[in-house]
C-alpha cells in the first residue's frame, strides 16, 4: 500500500466470493491504487457479497469489473451481477449499474459536431478474418510486446496502454476488413466543393437555429458583386437581368 494512498469515500470492506488473487489481479489493484480508481463489485447496493462473474466447467471466478473514480462513487446508485445466460455469453455474466446524472438543455449556439473517422464493415466472415489476421507474425509480436511491457502504475499509463491496445486492433482490422468513412451530413449537395467544409456547415446551422433574416442591403451588396455574362443559379438567368431588375426596382421606388 502506498504511503500517500487516500482511503475510499465508502469505508465498507469490499466483499467477494472469489478469494483467490493472481498476478493480474494484483496488477489491477496496483493500477486502481495509483490512479485513485474504485471497484464497484461487492461494494454497492445490489451486489453486497461480490457474486461470481465468470462461470466455467472448471470453476467460477470474478474477472469482470466495473471501475469508477472515487468522485463518482457518491453518484453510483446500484451495481448488479445478472444470472449467467448461455445465450448472451460463453461464460460471462452481464453487469449493470446506475449513475445519478443531471443535465441542462444544450445551447444551440455552442453546438459542435464531433465526427468519428468511420467504422469497419462487419459481416459473417469478419470474425474468422480478424482471428486469422491476429495470428500473423507481426501482429502476434505486437501483442506479445504489449503484454510483456513493464507495468508502470501511473495516471499516464492508462492512456498509453489504451492507445497501444487500440492501435494493435486497428492495425489488424485494417488488413482484413473494409473501412467506411463517416459522411458529413448536410454536405451531400456540395460533396465535390472543397470550400464547403465543416466550418461552413456549422455556420449555416447557426444561422438557421437563430432564424436569421437577410436584409435588403445585404442582398443589394451581393448583387453588385456579380460578374457579367454569368448566371448565379441553375435557372440560367444572366446577372445582367438581375442588374436590370435591381435598377427598375430602385427607380420605381
Amino acid at each position: 500500500m502506498y504511503d500517500n494512498y487516500s482511503c475510499d469515500v465508502i469505508q465498507e470492506k469490499r466483499c467477494s466470493y472469489d478469494m483467490k488473487v493472481d498476478s493480474r489481479g494484483k496488477q489491477l489493484l496496483d493500477l486502481c491504487i495509483a490512479s485513485k480508481l474504485r471497484i464497484l463489485n461487492g461494494r454497492m447496493w445490489g451486489d453486497s457479497y461480490g457474486k461470481y462473474t465468470c462461470m466455467k466447467a472448471v470453476g467460477s471466478s470474478v474477472v469482470d469489473y466495473v471501475i469508477v473514480s472515487e468522485d463518482l462513487i457518491a453518484d453510483t446508485l446500484f451495481f448488479h451481477v445478472a444470472d449467467f445466460l448461455s445465450t448472451l455469453s460463453d461464460c460471462h455474466c452481464k453487469l449493470t449499474f446506475g449513475l445519478f446524472a443531471s443535465y441542462s438543455p444544450k445551447n444551440k449556439e455552442q453546438d459542435i459536431t464531433i465526427l468519428f473517422p468511420g467504422k469497419y464493415i462487419w459481416s459473417e466472415t469478419s470474425t474468422q478474418k480478424l482471428q486469422d489476421t491476429l495470428c500473423q507474425p507481426n501482429i502476434r509480436n505486437s501483442i506479445k510486446k504489449y503484454l510483456d511491457s513493464k507495468f508502470n502504475p501511473s495516471e499516464d499509463y492508462i492512456e498509453q496502454a489504451a492507445n497501444e491496445c487500440f492501435n494493435i486492433i486497428d492495425n489488424a482490422a485494417s488488413k482484413c476488413l473494409i473501412f467506411r468513412k463517416t459522411k458529413l451530413k448536410g454536405v451531400r449537395k456540395h460533396k465535390n466543393k472543397k470550400w464547403f467544409d465543416l466550418d461552413l456547415v456549422q455556420k449555416r446551422k447557426s444561422l438557421i437555429s437563430k432564424d436569421y433574416k437577410i436584409t435588403l442591403k445585404e442582398i443589394l451588396d451581393a448583387i453588385n458583386k456579380l460578374k457579367n455574362n454569368k448566371a448565379a443559379g441553375l435557372d440560367g438567368i444572366p446577372n445582367e437581368e438581375v442588374y436590370l431588375h435591381l435598377f427598375c426596382r430602385n427607380f420605381l421606388i
